[in-house]
C-alpha cells in the first residue's frame, strides 16, 4: 500500500513539474529585451523550421514545447507567410497569435504574362490607397521589364516602391539592356512568346517560327498582339473588372500592335515575360516551321506551310 501510495505521489509530483515546465517555457524568452526584430516566414516553410528559428533568435524558449502547443490547439497549418516584427518580451502564445493574423509585409506572386495593368490592380487589392493612376502613367515606357516572380510586398506599398522593386529584379535576372535596339527587339519577341506558349519546348519552337517569319518579311500573325490591342482600347476606363486577354474575334483590328495588319514586331512587348520565354527568344530553336496553333487539347502543332498548317486546323481546332 505505502509503495502503491509513494508510485501515485511521484507520478503527481513528476506530472506536476511537466506542467509547469511547460507553461514556462511558453513565457517569454527575452523579459528585459523589449526591442523587435524582423521574422520572415517563407512560402511553405515547415512548422519545424519556423520553430527553430524562432528559438535560435530567442523569440521563444522551446521549439519542442511550442510545437505541442502547436498541435494541442491545432495551429500548425495557421502560420502566415511574411515579414513580422516581433519580441522575445512576448509570450511564446503572444508571437504564435501574431503569425497567425498577418504579417506587415505579405508574399505575393504576379503570374508570367501579366500586362502591367493586371500588375497594378493586384497592388491596388493588397493597398486600396495605392495610387493606380499614377503606375500606370509611370509604366508606360517598360512593359516587359516589370519581371515577373514573387515578392515580399509592404501592405502600404506605393506605386513608386513597386516599379522599383519590379524593375531592379529584371535587371538582376533577365540580362537584357532595353536601351539596346536588339536587347529591346528580343524582349518583346519574348512577350509575344510569353502568352503563344504552353511549355519550354514550345516556347523555343515560337521563337523559331517568330525568327524565320522576321527573316523573309512575312506577318507574325501573333493573336496575343491582337488581343492586347483590343484590350487596351477595351479596358483603358475599366482596369480593375476588365476581363483580360480574351479570345481574339477581330484581326483586322486597327492598331499599330496587329501583327496581322502590321508587318515586324509590335512597337513595345506586350507582357511582362518570364526567363523561360526570354530565354527562348534569346535562343530559338532551329526549324523551317513558319505556323503553328494551340489545338482544342491544349497541344501545339507547328508546320512548315500553309497545307500542313490547314491540316492541323481542320483536325485539331474545328468541332
Amino acid at each position: 500500500m505505502k509503495i502503491l501510495l509513494a508510485i501515485v505521489s511521484l507520478s503527481v509530483f513528476l506530472a506536476a513539474v511537466v506542467v509547469t515546465l511547460y507553461f514556462f517555457a511558453l513565457t517569454p524568452a527575452s523579459i528585459s529585451s523589449k526591442a523587435s526584430v524582423n521574422f520572415l516566414i517563407n512560402r511553405g516553410e515547415s512548422a519545424a523550421s519556423i520553430l527553430s528559428r524562432l528559438e535560435s533568435q530567442k523569440l521563444i524558449r522551446s521549439s519542442i514545447v511550442t510545437r505541442v502547443y502547436l498541435k494541442i490547439n491545432n495551429l500548425e497549418k495557421k502560420l502566415v507567410p511574411g515579414e513580422f516584427s516581433l519580441s522575445g518580451n512576448n509570450s511564446t502564445q503572444e508571437i504564435i497569435k501574431g503569425l497567425m493574423v498577418g504579417p506587415k509585409d505579405i508574399w505575393v506572386t504576379f503570374p508570367e504574362g501579366w500586362r502591367r495593368e493586371q500588375i497594378g490592380a493586384r497592388l491596388l487589392g493588397i493597398n486600396p490607397n495605392f495610387n493606380l493612376d499614377n503606375f500606370i502613367k509611370d509604366t508606360a515606357t517598360i512593359e516587359g521589364q516589370l519581371f515577373p516572380d514573387s515578392y515580399l510586398v509592404p501592405k502600404d506599398i506605393t506605386s513608386d516602391q513597386a516599379i522599383r522593386m519590379l524593375t531592379i529584379n529584371f535587371s538582376n535576372k533577365a540580362k537584357l539592356n532595353p536601351q539596346n535596339a536588339q536587347d529591346r527587339n528580343l524582349l518583346t519577341i519574348a512577350s509575344l512568346i510569353e502568352r503563344e506558349g504552353q511549355n519550354t519546348h514550345d516556347r523555343s519552337l515560337i521563337s523559331s517560327v517568330i525568327e524565320n517569319r522576321l527573316n523573309i518579311g512575312m506577318a507574325l500573325q501573333v493573336d496575343a498582339s491582337v488581343q492586347y490591342a483590343t484590350d487596351s482600347y477595351n479596358c483603358q476606363k475599366n482596369i480593375v473588372g476588365c476581363e483580360w486577354w480574351k479570345p481574339v474575334l477581330d484581326t483586322k483590328f486597327p492598331s499599330l500592335f496587329n501583327t496581322y495588319i502590321n508587318p515586324g514586331l509590335p512597337p513595345h512587348p506586350i507582357c511582362n515575360p518570364g526567363l523561360s520565354s526570354i530565354e527562348s527568344a534569346k535562343n530559338p530553336n532551329k526549324s523551317d516551321f513558319l505556323y503553328y496553333i494551340t489545338g482544342n487539347d491544349g497541344v501545339t502543332r507547328f508546320a512548315k506551310n500553309l497545307q500542313e498548317h490547314q491540316l492541323n486546323i481542320d483536325k485539331y481546332l474545328k468541332p
